[in-house]
């Protein structure tokens, strides 16, 4: 007997694998450059679309110089405008279209590119709701979006060309009720599954209104088209075709203050008042407990307005009490006590600090009035932003 050994040549399963690499690494590079020439075209056009056509645009290899998370997120474009004498980078995202945009992290992100290139910077994004964008110039971020041709650059007198950012037709035409903004402020809570699918039984349960004012406001809102091919006064599930962004973006207009009134007393009398009514934490007493804001010497609290005539008497016969007493310093060391129009809505009921509940971070955030206090505006605009992006579960889970 014979046997025929087959000997394996090495060096052409080598030379094999070599090819098969070179043509993944071949294809993976030119769809790199597809991607990278797209680009460039998007940051042209965009500036042809207002009259700018004067103008280089090229890939940067800065990039290669930054730390990872920068490499892995962004791409760097050299932009020359000859009219203007001027360099600039455009920055852009490479993944702009994902659900949760993090306005802290992009606002951080920008800082640092500002810093280390040292050069004039603009963002660009294929695509942001109306909410982000109006953001990022709170955050005075340049920006470019390239599936609306939106430039807001600010240092070339561009303050937002293309889509106007403050289409808002609805059929809405005036405030809500006090009904309908709890029901809004719920719906706004309700954690929406894949479907974004709005359950009414859910609401009934959660938010204390009863089940007719609650289809009158879905019956409302889906006059409005904000729903899927759903029938008026159906009893069935609701399926919306906004995220909360763009849900919040296209109503917030209709939200007002919860807050009617306002009263000043002793602070020691709070403790006195909850072993009767619902007293929560508000302002930023509540703000402070939500975010890292140190709060006020002055302690905010709410109560509902259909206990007010009761707390003020109350409050008005034990002051005129201690100050009958010549107890003057009873005046001192006061706390604030907001009368809300509706009861606030209750968060998940462990959600307790200093053990009072805490008010809803919207009715919060509604009942904060801007007092150009960048310290206090950038923690609800934070607060806002993790409720909208479902960021802290806490915020999506009602009692």
């Amino acid at each position: 007997m014979s046997s025929i050994i087959k000997k394996i040549n090495v060096s052409k399963i080598y030379e094999s694998i070599i090819k098969l690499i070179q043509n993944l690494l071949n294809d993976t590079i030119f769809i790199v450059e597809e991607i990278i020439i797209m680009n460039i075209g998007k940051i042209r056009n965009c500036f042809y679309k207002v009259g700018i056509t004067n103008i280089e645009v090229y890939i940067s290899n800065e990039i290669t110089n930054l730390p990872l998370i920068y490499k892995n997120s962004y791409e760097i474009f050299e932009c020359h405008f000859h009219d203007f004498n001027l360099l600039m980078k455009i920055i852009v995202l490479k993944d702009s279209n994902k659900s949760i945009f993090n306005i802290r992290e992009f606002a951080a992100h920008y800082g640092y590119l500002r810093e280390n290139l040292k050069v004039q910077i603009v963002m660009g994004l294929d695509n942001l709701s109306n909410f982000h964008k109006e953001q990022l110039i709170n955050a005075k971020i340049p920006f470019i979006l390239f599936s609306t041709n939106n430039l807001y650059m600010p240092f070339l007198g561009m303050m937002l060309s293309g889509e106007n950012i403050s289409e808002n037709k609805n059929f809405y035409s005036k405030p809500f009720t006090t009904i309908e903004q709890k029901i809004f402020l719920m719906i706004m809570y309700f954690p929406l599954k894949k479907t974004n699918c709005i359950e009414p039984t859910w609401l009934v349960k959660n938010s204390e209104i009863s089940k007719p004012s609650i289809y009158r406001m879905l019956d409302k809102l889906n006059r409005d088209r904000i729903f899927v091919n759903n029938n008026l006064n159906t009893y069935k599930n609701w399926n919306l075709k906004l995220n909360k962004a763009e849900l919040w973006e296209k109503y917030k207009h209709l939200l007002t203050s919860p807050v009617v009134e306002r009263i000043y007393f002793n602070f020691k009398l709070i403790d006195k008042l909850k072993e009767t009514y619902n007293i929560y934490l508000g302002g930023v007493t509540a703000l402070s407990k939500y975010t890292n804001l140190a709060d006020d010497n002055t302690k905010i609290y709410v109560a509902s307005y259909k206990d007010f005539r009761k707390i003020t008497n109350f409050v008005n016969s034990v002051t005129n009490l201690y100050i009958n007493n010549n107890e003057e310093s009873f005046l001192d060391n006061y706390c604030e006590l907001q009368f809300w129009k509706y009861e606030p809505l209750t968060i998940r009921s462990k959600e307790k600090k200093d053990n009072f509940m805490i008010v809803d971070p919207l009715s919060l955030y509604l009942g904060i009035e801007k007092e150009h206090d960048s310290r206090i505006d950038s923690e609800l605009d934070y607060l806002l932003l993790q409720v909208i992006n479902g960021e802290t579960e806490r915020f999506n889970e009602p009692i």
